[in-house]
């Protein structure tokens, strides 16, 4: 059983289903030349999500980078969660870097932030405040409505990386549908939009491709548009993935929902699986990463090189604080009940033999 991949709808996309092309690229920079496609993409992730245009880029590190060092040319102060994913740090630095005030605030911490922003000097454009749509940490999904009222406060914006969720939330969400409808990510499942929010997000989780997305109001994509530098310097999405990414959407319309309650019973059969066996979860929440832990580092090389050896593939991720190790499962809706169910008594007794072996060697 492979819990390694972030495919979590399960969207495959072989050469076949994609059609004929002509040339992977055309040699021309986005800012010159788009594939036709793109336009397409970009506009329907955009509605999904609630916004009104989008633009489409290789990656979330490019358009970070871009959008980030945008707002550091309009002179707006940036508040990052500090536990926000690396790339948004890495898109800050680029904006502290050229000239951009940068302060951190701890993790969904409104109170911290609000303490931040009164600090801001009057006058001065308004801030951006970066998050994470949902921590995968926690399996938490940040109150992006507090988020954005408390920008607009200040005259600022949100700028959301919404990789995780998007594909996976979505709206009209309840117990019996955990994840809502549509894929739409975190503004559609908390119903936030408007002109201070701006989402980054990656296709390559919920929907299997490895492209981003920036969405926003008209006005702020045609900005991004005119200033843009890494669709003047960079290579554009190329071909083959925009129409990739264009037969996503379109399965997404078809099937998506199916496909997100087949993952959310997955998860739900994992967790009730490990918990029948008594292995403590870390995480609380039903997205479809689950891990187990902390536990110390060797000891989780230790279980994770167990698994592998009996065929269940998990990913071995450092805690916050970089003090432990945890073992995560990435869920996918191609996973089967009953392989679900098998892996769960594998896990099980790897850690009732680990813990075993630490008793004993410590007697």
């Amino acid at each position: 059983m492979d819990f390694t991949s972030a495919h979590y709808l399960g969207l495959r996309h072989s050469s076949v289903s994609l059609g004929p092309w002509t040339q992977l690229s055309t040699g021309q920079p986005a800012a010159l030349r788009e594939v036709p496609a793109a336009q397409r993409v970009a506009r329907r992730l955009a509605a999904l999500q609630g916004l009104e245009a989008g633009v489409l880029g290789p990656s979330t590190l490019h358009l970070m980078w871009d959008v980030l060092g945008t707002f550091a040319r309009e002179g707006r102060p940036i508040l990052l969660d500090q536990d926000a994913y690396a790339i948004s740090h890495w898109g800050v630095e680029h904006a502290k870097a050229i000239g951009a005030r940068v302060g951190a605030f701890a993790h969904h911490d409104l109170d911290g932030l609000r303490r931040q922003l009164r600090s801001l000097r009057p006058g001065r454009a308004g801030p951006v405040i970066v998050i994470d749509g949902i921590c995968v940490d926690c399996g938490t999904v940040a109150p992006l409505g507090a988020f954005l009222e408390m920008a607009r406060e200040y005259g600022g914006v949100v700028l959301c990386d919404d990789t995780q969720a998007c594909g996976v939330l979505g709206t009209a969400h309840d117990g019996a549908r955990p994840y809502g409808t549509g894929g739409g990510g975190t503004a559609a499942w908390s119903g936030t939009f408007g002109d201070g929010l701006v989402i980054v997000a990656s296709l390559a989780k919920g929907f299997g491709v490895p492209v981003a997305a920036m969405s926003a109001c008209r006005a702020r994509v045609n900005r991004f548009l005119d200033v843009s530098q890494t669709r003047v310097h960079c290579s554009p999405p190329s071909t083959p993935v925009v129409l990739a990414a264009e037969r996503a959407l379109r399965i997404n319309g078809l099937r998506g929902d199916r496909l997100r309650a087949r993952l959310c019973r997955n998860v739900r059969v994992f967790r009730s699986a490990l918990t029948d066996t008594g292995v403590p979860l870390a995480t609380s929440g039903l997205f479809p990463v689950q891990s187990l832990g902390p536990f110390d580092r060797a000891s989780a090389g230790a279980m994770h090189a167990a698994l592998a050896q009996q065929g269940v593939l998990s990913v071995m991720t450092s805690t916050r604080n970089g003090t432990g190790s945890r073992l995560t499962f990435l869920l996918s809706a191609r996973h089967r009940a009953d392989g679900l169910q098998s892996a769960a008594r594998v896990v099980a007794n790897v850690i009732r033999t680990a813990h075993v072996k630490q008793r004993g060697a410590g007697s």
